[in-house]
């Protein structure tokens, strides 16, 4: 695989938006935790400083597996599509909160002179952080809430109030907040939506977001990066006509977006391969077959893909994702206009678990489908786990070494050469084939295996440094309280020969 055509490849899946897809943008331009926030000045006083929160919805890498037959790809900002592709030219979700949230500060520094004291108190509360739900009441309270245009400035309010909750960290405030917002907001406004559509994300369930996100175009929600959202999030669920129709919102919003228009054809082909699968759901996993499939088939692979859901929740710590979409397309033909993705791959995780029919069956059907099943449920537990630990797990949740594994070892232990750690997560980016891909993916194998070997919990631990928020790049570090490098990597592999 070409890095032309890994550019391309489909970059959807959990967990995000979002999430995660969708996690608080501390560095957001506009959010300053150390600048204290000035009064609400009237409409000639000059901004001193301004607050606000975004969401995060940065693409993220592509990868395929040779190791397993398998491909890893982790939700992003992109559609599925083929070739090199063009970027949306529409805003993200992160971009809508932003808006509202700008929106509210704009309006606050230009308060008409007639604006009641209590509306004044209540922005001026809310803006500064001070005794912000007296400033919220004070907002319900006014009796100039709402503009003529039908602004409301206590919804707005409590808007802003959860997303700085969430920046902070504060859970059960940001709860609350959302549900004072749902409380107050008209029912046929498209903000509570957006709002509950970011609280799913932080929680990192999909289900819950594309209902949201689903409310909240249906009430005409003035941000592109809703529609497009639900459109990714749809797409990565397997709710093609869905994708369609959120494409078609987002394109009445953006209509000069040469992306759109290239990637509506492959959703389109998508939903048709996928409309004509039977759907059979049991404990969380909804299983989509081919119509000729015997049901033992069916049974064996749900049993599989829930029995090794169950076993990467006991490994990770933490519970199970609560639901799976689970894709077996007739052929490898129709697997790859489905998914674009390379011949050499058998199955993927996008957000659905996908696979080629040929591999059930097939004496790597167990693997495969355990492999595939581990990413899901890491993608759920940790949606920020770089793909080397996501490799290196899901090799070694398969319960056997990986196929050349001695070989490999015997290589490395011979010219002592390895990926140097800070690359290895950019070397799953430009893999060429599955010759290539399987030093990367040995690697990873050998990094968790060589950690694991010193500190048994390392997986629990890795798992809750990167849901606390913890950076990737720190990984290694928060596994083991000695470090794994490279030269103690280079010492495991010539043991394990």
């Amino acid at each position: 695989m070409t890095p032309r055509t890994a550019k391309g490849l489909f970059a959807l899946a959990f967990v995000l938006v979002g999430v995660a897809v969708f996690g608080i943008l501390r560095s957001s331009p506009h959010w300053d935790p150390r600048a204290p926030e000035p009064p609400v000045p009237r409409p000639t006083a000059e901004a001193e400083a301004s607050a606000s929160g975004a969401l995060e919805q940065a693409p993220e890498p592509q990868a395929e597996s040779g190791a397993s037959g398998g491909t890893l790809r982790l939700p992003g900002l992109e559609l599925p599509g083929c070739g090199e592709g063009v970027r949306p030219s529409g805003e993200n979700l992160g971009h809508a909160v932003t808006l509202v949230q700008e929106e509210l500060r704009d309006r606050a520094y230009a308060l008409p002179e007639d604006a009641s004291d209590t509306l004044r108190q209540g922005v001026r509360s809310v803006l500064s952080g001070q005794d912000v739900d007296a400033g919220l009441a004070a907002l319900e309270r006014a009796p100039d809430r709402t503009d003529a245009a039908g602004y409301d400035h206590a919804a707005a309010g409590a808007f802003w109030s959860m997303v700085h909750a969430m920046v902070r960290d504060d859970e059960p405030e940001a709860e609350a907040r959302l549900e004072r917002l749902e409380r107050i907001e008209a029912s046929t406004s498209a903000l509570g939506a957006l709002a509950r559509a970011v609280w799913a994300g932080r929680k990192r369930d999909d289900v819950a977001q594309r209902d949201a996100l689903r409310r909240a175009v249906s009430r005409d929600a003035e941000w592109p990066g809703v529609a497009l959202s639900l459109a990714i999030l749809e797409v990565r669920q397997g709710h093609g006509r869905d994708a369609l129709n959120a494409l078609d919102a987002y394109r009445r919003e953006v209509p000069e977006c040469a992306w759109a228009d290239a990637i509506r054809p492959l959703v389109e082909r998508r939903a048709r391969i996928e409309n004509a699968l039977d759907p059979v759901q049991r404990d969380g996993v909804d299983l989509h077959h081919p119509p000729d499939m015997e049901p033992a088939e069916v049974l064996r692979i749900h049993h599989t893909v829930i029995g090794a859901l169950d076993e990467a929740s006991e490994l990770l710590g933490g519970p199970r994702r609560p639901a799976l979409n689970v894709f077996v397309y007739g052929s490898r033909s129709a697997f790859r206009q489905a998914t674009c993705g390379s011949s050499w791959t058998a199955a993927m995780f996008d957000g659905s678990l996908r696979i080629a029919r040929p591999t059930i069956g097939a004496p790597s059907e167990r693997d495969v489908l355990r492999h595939e099943s581990l990413h899901a449920q890491l993608r759920f537990a940790a949606p920020s786990a770089p793909l080397w630990f996501h490799e290196g797990v899901a090799q070694r949740f398969h319960q056997r070494p990986p196929p050349d594994l001695q070989r490999w070892l015997a290589l490395v232990a011979r010219e002592g050469s390895l990926i140097p750690f800070p690359s290895i997560e950019g070397s799953f980016v430009v893999i060429e084939d599955a010759q290539s891909a399987r030093f990367a993916y040995h690697q990873s194998y050998a990094m968790v295996a060589a950690v694991l070997a010193r500190e048994p919990d390392a997986l629990v631990r890795a798992t809750e440094f990167l849901s606390g928020g913890g950076d990737a790049s720190g990984l290694l570090a928060a596994m083991s309280d000695d470090p794994l490098d490279q030269r103690e990597l280079l010492h495991w592999i010539r043991s394990e020969r």
